[in-house]
């Protein structure tokens, strides 16, 4: 595998286990903000903006948030185990 694979992996993974549960918006919430901020500088070498923030409605749980307009480039750049997802 090439470090870009592993990264789009990582990825995946943590947009897997962290994950907004209906896909309807592509959200990653973790405690870590600096994980989230590199994971969002990587987002962005893909082409694919985001944004970071504290979610007011968990306790010091921050929310990397993949703009709509880059979800379907999210879908087809990074590898998601589950749930199965079709893309074009």
């Amino acid at each position: 595998m090439s470090v870009a694979a592993d990264v789009e992996y990582i990825l995946g993974a943590l947009h897997d286990a962290e994950r907004y549960k209906t896909l309807r918006r592509l959200r990653i919430w973790n405690k870590d903000k600096g994980l989230l901020i590199k994971a969002r500088e990587v987002l962005n070498l893909l082409g694919i903006e985001s944004t970071v923030y504290l979610d007011d409605r968990r306790r010091g749980i921050y929310c990397l948030e993949i703009f709509s307009r880059f979800r379907q480039t999210f879908l087809i750049l990074i590898p998601l185990e589950y749930p199965k997802i079709k893309c074009p």
